[in-house]
């Protein structure tokens, strides 16, 4: 759907600063919600909100970016306190997630249009939507 959606015009998505609040605070929470109740991350729901809200897909990802951060450090320290952590696949990932947000940021910066970010994102979803739907059939 969201391939096809046309997000509303700029000025269209402003409202005041309380509205603005209450929409953010009930997405955050809807999000998280979903996202922990399915074992998905939360960002598979806000982007696409964010969008519809009519805000720019690139400045949609950077926002989900930027929320993601926490929610990992929330996760992550719950296992560092448990003591589950594999400290090599710790170091690799944190090298390798941090090369691809290098290249990704300056991709979506340099080179990306907004149609092409909500193309990506489209795709994405549909594709994670394909593997949950396989995980359901396979077992």
């Amino acid at each position: 759907m969201m391939l096809f959606y046309s997000p509303k015009r700029k000025n269209e998505v402003k409202g005041s600063p309380k509205r603005e609040f209450k929409i953010s605070i009930g997405l955050g929470i809807g999000a998280g919600y979903l996202g922990g109740l399915l074992g998905v991350g939360g960002g598979n729901f806000i982007v696409p909100a964010l969008v519809w809200l009519g805000f720019d897909p690139k400045n949609a990802s950077a926002t989900t970016a930027f929320i993601v951060v926490f929610a990992s450090l929330s996760g992550f320290f719950g296992h560092a306190t448990l003591g589950n952590i594999n400290w090599k696949l710790l170091i690799f990932s944190s090298v390798s997630s941090i090369a691809g947000a290098l290249l990704g940021s300056w991709l979506m910066h340099r080179k990306l249009e907004a149609k092409q970010v909500k193309k990506i994102i489209g795709i994405v979803l549909y594709a994670i939507a394909a593997k949950m739907l396989w995980g359901l059939i396979a077992h």
